[in-house]
């Protein structure tokens, strides 16, 4: 009877061993921290819940196509580098800086780099060096590295549009009087435009002769006569954008005459 009892007891200790796995496996880790914070700011943007803290990372993923670096740095929880592998792929420059952020020492840190080719001393970034290094039509701010339509009247040839608008790097009709000297719409700077107030102010433009409506106040030209000395074409045409004024201009390619083309954008004959 002993022995019966033995092996009874036994079988019930082995049956019991998968139920108290089973309910090992199904305790619950216990209540994870919630973000108890608004994480808006840009360069922090990531929620530590545990010390309820918003920090620019926790870990490596949250610094992919970063332009510091793509290491979570430990030291303040920032995306930055720990390596040159890390910059591989930053605008910034191909070298791992002591601050651990993304840069470069000089222009083999910026060969190929999306930002210019030049090392911009000032902020140790790639960035443009020249002209040449901008997309065309742009113009390179070689101390700060930057590429703009302009950053200064010096950058905007074209006398219609001789001002630089160095908020948004553009250039503009006019901001002050001064900027009107050569415009062929008129000398006077009004609501960044340049305008005519009599036909005197536009004896030499190549526009024409008149100053026109009051609603333009521009120098046009009232017929084909007027335009045939001038630059811009021999043709008295409607100004582009405009229901109102004249210009003289062009409005195909043979008239322009040979080695010009007509700029159907503006009404006006241009080298090709």
């Amino acid at each position: 009877m002993n022995r019966f009892l033995g092996l009874f007891l036994t079988a019930a200790a082995v049956l019991s061993l998968p139920a108290c796995k089973t309910a090992k496996a199904n305790e619950s880790p216990g209540p994870q921290p919630v973000c108890m914070v608004s994480c808006d700011d840009p360069t922090k943007p990531v929620c530590d819940a545990v010390a309820q803290r918003c920090v620019g990372c926790l870990k490596r993923t949250d610094c992919t196509f970063q332009a510091a670096g793509e290491a979570c740095v430990a030291a303040g929880n920032v995306c930055g580098c720990d390596n040159d592998a890390d910059c591989s792929a930053s605008t910034l420059g191909a070298q791992c800086l002591a601050s651990h952020t993304c840069g470069c020492a000089g222009a083999a840190d910026c060969a190929a780099n999306s930002s210019g080719p030049a090392c911009v001393a000032s902020s140790h970034a790639c960035g443009c060096g020249v002209d040449g290094d901008c997309s065309s039509g742009q113009h390179c701010n070689a101390p700060t590295g930057a590429c703009g339509g302009c950053f200064s009247n010096a950058d905007c040839a074209d006398p219609d549009i001789a001002a630089c608008n160095t908020t948004d790097h553009t250039c503009i009709p006019c901001i002050a009087e001064k900027d009107c000297a050569t415009s062929t719409m008129g000398p006077h700077c009004e609501a960044s435009s340049c305008r005519c107030a009599s036909d005197g102010e536009c004896t030499t433009s190549p526009r024409g002769s008149h100053c026109q409506s009051a609603s333009s106040r521009a120098c046009g030209c009232q017929s084909d006569a007027e335009c045939v000395a001038s630059t811009l074409g021999p043709r008295c045409v409607m100004a582009p954008n405009s229901e109102t004024s004249t210009t003289c201009g062009c409005a195909t390619d043979p008239d322009c005459g040979a080695g010009k083309r007509c700029d159907p954008f503006r009404a006006r004959c241009v080298a090709p």
